[in-house]
């Protein structure tokens, strides 16, 4: 009997182990063809693909009606409540929506009209290739994005205190706007080697809300018993913080998956997306400003004394 497993005589074992071949070469040319890019998985920065889709969103007006009627809302728990009870935040969103207005002046370069949503689709762009994970992802291409017209809404201020007995103030925010940005980008296999295959991905986000609670707390007073600062955290400041527990998101989205066959708005893909923004959110949610004028330690310079023989 010959122990050879290929012989010229078909056998049940090479029989098993072609047809296993087969199925593998079959899976692989169905996934290199069908979904993966066919092109070279390495990595080239440069132009947005010609056949890249582009997404617009499509906003209703139920939506724009909703913000109404959450700001008008909003406007009417501060006018119910007693003016010694509690604050009106009104004015504070007037502040905050000239706030943010500056920052999409900044970032359009203080460009007007479709000039300046290209100087702010570029910057933005360039910014998500500087964060993004080069061994997962491929270069990011955005084609269109919106900044968004209005501002995040404070409301129902409370004043509480920390366990230190430090008052603190409380808030509500929320913030819903027609914000959106449309992008493509590759999804990199470096299995079972690198740049094995990349799997094409086209994002379209927009905001639908945003909501949590912000709380302002400012710094604890000095004392004479207390040592001066040594580095830049113990400054007095005023910290804002976010409770992560508090954080609400609802994003819109559309997407396709695949080079010549496509997989459009996989929910767990959207799921995981969210769940990423949440996360980044939390982890960013502390600021310290630091109060004007002690954001430096005081030096002492001192006059060389005369080492000299008098």
């Amino acid at each position: 009997m010959s122990n050879y497993i290929f012989t010229l005589t078909p056998t049940f074992t090479q029989g098993l182990i072609l047809g296993q071949i087969s199925i593998l070469l079959l899976v692989y040319f169905i996934l290199k063809y069908l979904f993966f890019d066919s092109k070279s998985a390495q990595l080239h920065e440069g132009s947005p693909e010609e056949d890249a889709p582009l997404f617009r969103p499509s906003f209703s007006t139920e939506k724009f009606i909703a913000t109404a009627f959450l700001q008008t809302k909003v406007k009417k728990q501060d006018e119910e409540h007693d003016g010694d009870s509690i604050e009106s935040a009104e004015w504070l969103n007037v502040l905050l929506k000239q706030i943010v207005d500056e920052y999409r002046c900044k970032l359009r370069a203080t460009e007007r009209g479709l000039d300046g949503e290209k100087v702010a689709l570029r910057r933005i762009q360039d910014l998500a290739n500087e964060v993004r994970p080069q061994a997962v992802l491929g270069p990011i291409h955005i084609h269109s994005i919106d900044l968004g017209a209005s501002a995040p809404q404070f409301s129902n201020a409370k004043i509480t205190e920390t366990a230190g007995g430090i008052p603190q103030v409380e808030f509500d925010l929320s913030y819903t706007d027609t914000a959106f940005i449309s992008l493509s980008t590759t999804v990199l296999f470096n299995y079972p080697f690198p740049g094995f295959a990349k799997l094409p991905l086209s994002l379209m986000i927009s905001l639908e809300l945003f909501s949590c609670k912000i709380i302002f707390t400012p710094p604890k007073p000095m004392t004479s018993t207390r040592q001066p600062p040594v580095t830049s955290q113990e400054f007095p400041a005023l910290t804002i913080s976010i409770p992560p527990s508090s954080i609400s998101l609802h994003l819109k989205m559309t997407s396709t998956m695949g080079s010549r066959a496509q997989l459009a708005d996989v929910p767990k893909l959207h799921e995981l997306i969210e769940t990423r923004v949440k996360k980044l959110i939390s982890e960013k949610a502390m600021w310290k400003v630091v109060l004007p004028g002690m954001g430096k330690p005081r030096t002492e310079t001192k006059e060389p004394s005369d080492s000299s023989d008098g």
